[in-house]
């Protein structure tokens, strides 16, 4: 399996978790940004299947992948309001999970790329 999205859709990802806190010099952060776009762009769902597709990107195992991401998102900067003021949605502080960033990330992605669909085709007409 090659490494996920175009590099528009990455550059994408990659500025949503860094305008969350995560910090880009952690390994976790490429694995979120992997993730949120299995989610969002390929409509890929379960924690654990895209644990195991990023691991297979990557050649590392799955359980490495959850590690990092958990440790990526331990250590991201005030990530529980930066994550509620970017969905619109109060997420209380304990909540914050792998599957839950990876989830709202990917909604994020996705609901970006359609609005930028119906842009383009509203320009066109």
């Amino acid at each position: 399996m090659e490494i996920v999205g175009s590099a528009e859709e990455r550059i994408a990802a990659e500025d949503l978790i860094v305008r969350c806190g995560v910090r880009v010099d952690l390994k976790g952060s490429e694995y979120l940004v992997d993730g949120a776009l299995l989610f969002g762009l390929n409509g890929m769902r379960g924690c654990y299947k895209i644990y195991d597709a990023i691991a297979e990107m990557r050649g590392v195992r799955a359980k490495t992948v959850m590690q990092e991401m958990s440790y990526a998102i331990n250590k991201a900067y005030d990530i529980t309001q930066r994550l509620s003021a970017l969905v619109g949605v109060k997420i209380p502080k304990g909540e914050i999970h792998n599957g839950l960033v990876m989830g709202y990330l990917g909604r994020e992605l996705n609901r970006n790329r359609v609005m930028k669909e119906i842009d383009e085709n509203k320009y066109q007409a």
